[in-house]
């Protein structure tokens, strides 16, 4: 059986950067992640994009699941806006990868990296119709004795 996806357990926020070919922005960013007796993992994020004048803007959740399927990869789930996509991704020590499409013109990925003392790293990217968008986000677990195990960061080394 796949050992979890390793990531920090609790609660984490953060901010994060965007940029696409018609501007950039900044936006806050919260994840709360669990798992479950299965070995899955559920990662639910609330996101405030803010306006130029630095007011709160639009908001954005999801809740993305990561199912262990066979040593390093797992399947990945998205919940968004009503809707469910499915995808594939892998994960190395404290790292890992996610891709899935949206629709045939949309495509979406992922990647994190986890860091000293509760601090994860990641950054993104989509493709949607034509229009490129990148994000780059930091976060930091606050402190609940629920960060990974050392046999977490080295699954899949």
């Amino acid at each position: 059986m796949a050992e979890p996806v390793p990531l920090p357990l609790g609660r984490l926020t953060g901010e994060g950067r965007w940029s696409d070919q018609k501007g950039n922005g900044h936006y806050s960013v919260e994840f709360s992640i669990e798992r479950s007796a299965d070995g899955s993992t559920a990662l639910s994020a609330h996101r405030v994009f803010f306006n130029p004048d630095g007011s709160p803007g639009g908001v954005e959740d999801s809740l993305t699941t990561f199912q262990p399927t066979f040593e390093c990869f797992f399947l990945v789930r998205i919940y968004y806006k009503e809707t469910t996509r499915e995808g594939n991704g892998y994960c190395y020590g404290g790292q890992g990868h996610y891709g899935f499409d949206v629709d045939p013109d949309t495509r979406v990925e992922y990647t994190w990296k986890l860091g000293p003392s509760g601090q994860m790293e990641a950054m993104g990217s989509s493709t949607n119709r034509g229009n490129f968008t990148a994000w780059s986000e930091t976060l930091q677990a606050e402190s609940d004795g629920s960060l990974p195990t050392e046999a977490d960061l080295t699954h899949g080394s």
